[in-house]
């Protein structure tokens, strides 16, 4: 990940004309971007290769085209398999964002440092650190708990 941030920040204006250069948020969010979409398409290919071949059969028997075969009845399937690692890695990248600190972008930890540099605000730096963490805490809750229920209400798997 952190090599990834290092050439969208770093890198990327060595190499293009700064007219073409995109501000460093974009980078980062490009790079991010890519990041998850590598992960998130390793967890689909793991739920596609988990259906039995006997379902791919079965499609075929039944005079369905490829599309078709994977529309209506493989990825139904798939996504049944996948939702509690596409829940994780939703949760991973969630997290992940506090490395854009890396690059000089600001994220929820730096706002919560530059809110205890500032004078006129004094709080001791637990409540602060704290409060991130309810943050954190929160969204990565709600999002497994989303997944339970997704898991839960879903037809039972193959």
């Amino acid at each position: 990940m952190l090599s990834i941030l290092f050439v969208a920040s770093i890198m990327m204006p060595l190499f293009l004309p700064e007219a073409l250069l995109p501000d460093k948020f974009v980078r980062a969010l490009v790079a991010l971007t890519i990041f998850a979409a590598a992960y998130l398409a390793e967890v689909i290919r793991g739920g596609l290769q988990a259906i039995p071949n006997g379902q791919y059969e079965a499609a075929a028997s039944l005079g369905l085209p490829f599309w078709r075969t994977q529309r209506l009845v493989i990825l139904p399937q798939a996504i049944r398999v996948v939702i509690p690692a596409l829940a994780n890695t939703i949760i991973v990248m969630i997290k992940n964002t506090s490395l854009i600190l890396v690059i000089g972008l600001f994220d929820l930890i730096s706002s919560g440092k530059a809110a205890l540099a500032d004078p006129e605000w004094p709080s001791p730096a637990a409540e602060t650190f704290l409060f991130i963490g309810a943050i954190f805490f929160a969204l990565s809750f709600s999002f497994a708990r989303f997944a339970d229920f997704l898991e839960r209400r879903g037809p039972a798997a193959h």
